[in-house]
């Protein structure tokens, strides 16, 4: 049976799927190649055990490096029925940053998209939508922004929110940003090859750790 994956240049990404990092094949053959993966009872590791590893060897990396690999929608504080991945709370507002232009790292990297970019008061009440400011640095996954000319009616804090000097010049405070925003990889094919081989070998070591107590 013809062996399929990376390392042999015959895997293609599903259409309307992200794919594998690795499969079954690859690990088997590449990253354990010589170690027949079989009990002393003669039960063979399967390829969704072979699977489960790559797929917890690539959350580790993810954390390690703090990166997506797989594309995840992350949304901020998501009404019922909101389709996303993961959930993230809002960011923090810093006035040094808004002063140079506005700048916020993002959690996870690299962006792919922002979907929703808002500025809220420190008592949560909505002053503008940024996201037509947005300049995006995908692959480190930094926001900028720029004002851009527009009616005043962008702005939707109350008067009485600058009448009480409650404006952008107040002191840093919590949740000031809440973004929503797609993250990762556009499908497994973008993911780079020294960073796949890493996962592979961190996957062996994972499986080996299981199988090696068969071969005892």
């Amino acid at each position: 049976m013809p062996k399929t994956g990376w390392t042999f240049g015959n895997y293609t990404v599903p259409v309307d799927d992200w794919g594998k990092v690795l499969t079954a094949d690859d690990i088997r053959y590449t990253y354990l190649w010589g170690i027949d993966l079989v009990a002393t009872n003669g039960e063979w590791y399967t390829d969704q055990q072979i699977e489960h590893h790559v797929a917890s060897a690539t959350r580790e990396i993810e954390r390690a490096l703090d990166l997506s690999i797989h594309k995840r929608v992350l949304k901020c504080q998501p009404e019922d029925g909101d389709e996303f991945d993961e959930e993230e709370d809002p960011y923090p507002y810093r006035h040094d940053k808004w002063a140079k232009t506005g700048r916020l790292v993002l959690r996870r990297r690299p962006v792919l998209s922002v979907e929703r970019f808002e500025i809220y008061t420190i008592t949560d009440q909505l002053i503008l939508d940024l996201k037509s400011w947005l300049r995006i640095d995908h692959r480190k996954g930094v926001l900028n922004w720029f004002p851009r000319v527009g009616p005043s009616g962008d702005i939707k804090a109350s008067p009485s929110f600058f009448a009480l000097g409650l404006n952008w010049n107040v002191g840093d405070y919590p949740h000031g940003y809440k973004v929503d925003y797609t993250a990762g990889m556009k499908d497994a094919a973008a993911v780079p090859e020294d960073l796949r081989d890493i996962i592979g070998k961190a996957a062996a070591v994972k499986a080996l750790n299981i199988v090696g107590d068969g071969f005892i």
